[in-house]
């Protein structure tokens, strides 16, 4: 591609991105108490958008075994060869942003219990896994004005991943025998 194309789809890129966010924007404002779904994003409070696939009402732990089982097989792998592993589950943006899912987009209790199970069903393979969901929560209660994850968006912003870091390296100081720097 050359420069122009590269420009080209990044503008339309763009374009998508912001007309979804004013898509969002009028839905959300909209009294409606049903849920607004359009192409797999959830509109939810103040403009706030959230994908599908992390729905609050539903669980399959079904699914979550089946994919601990090929993390714990390479787990071991690692293991064996004497590599210390970490893994890093994030925590969905609508775990932590709640107050801004629709009001008929709430967790149920089932889906409420899926992160903790799954960080649990994770260290069983003997890897480490902080509970990145509980610091993110903390940092959130105690500085909700610093953003953790984009409005329009699914992905973190430096403050989250700064805290998860902060959080996995301390607990991997605690947990391995690391050379000294």
């Amino acid at each position: 591609m050359t420069n122009r194309q590269n420009r080209v789809a990044l503008t339309r890129r763009l374009w998508l991105m912001g007309g979804l966010a004013l898509a969002g924007s009028v839905w959300a404002s909209a009294k409606s108490a049903a849920y607004t779904l359009i192409k797999g994003t959830v509109i939810g409070k103040n403009g706030w958008l959230f994908f599908s696939y992390d729905d609050p009402r539903k669980t399959s732990t079904a699914k979550m075994r089946t994919v601990a089982k090929t993390i714990t097989a390479t787990v071991d792998l690692f293991k064996a060869a004497g590599i210390d592993t970490v893994l890093l589950l994030t925590p969905a943006k609508a775990r932590i942003y709640r107050e801004f899912l629709p009001d008929d987009f709430s967790f149920l209790p089932e889906a409420d219990a899926r992160y903790q199970l799954a960080v649990e069903t994770l260290r069983k393979s003997g890897a480490l896994v902080p509970d990145l969901a509980t610091a993110l929560n903390d940092l959130h209660q105690k500085d909700p004005g610093t953003a953790l994850f984009f409005k329009a968006d699914t992905h973190w912003t430096g403050a989250a991943s700064e805290a998860a870091a902060q959080v996995t390296g301390a607990q991997m100081l605690a947990t391995f025998k690391l050379p000294p720097s």
